[in-house]
């Protein structure tokens, strides 16, 4: 049967640029207006020189960009690899 299934793509065909779907571009913006409010808290807080607040704030905006966009995971991949003893003959 050779008329059936997708059509096979060349080895050197480049593939079409996928889509985000619309629930992914409203996150994005929800995710980035939250950001936003959160950099504006911190900013009031560093103004008024109200130091704790302005810590407290900076580090929960870190931490709120860090997890979601997969830099804790990059953070704990790249801490496990230099944890991990070399083998003999092998150096970086």
């Amino acid at each position: 049967m050779s008329g059936t299934g997708p059509p096979r793509s060349e080895p050197g065909a480049r593939e079409a640029p996928q889509h985000l779907s619309a629930g992914a571009w409203v996150g994005y913006l929800i995710f980035a207006l939250i950001l936003l409010f959160e950099i504006v808290i911190d900013a009031q807080a560093a103004f008024d020189g109200e130091w704790a607040n302005f810590t407290g704030v900076t580090v929960f905006t870190l931490a709120f960009l860090v997890v979601p966009t997969g830099g804790l995971r990059w953070l704990l991949r790249r801490a496990a690899q230099a944890r991990r003893p070399t083998r003999r003959g092998f150096h970086r």
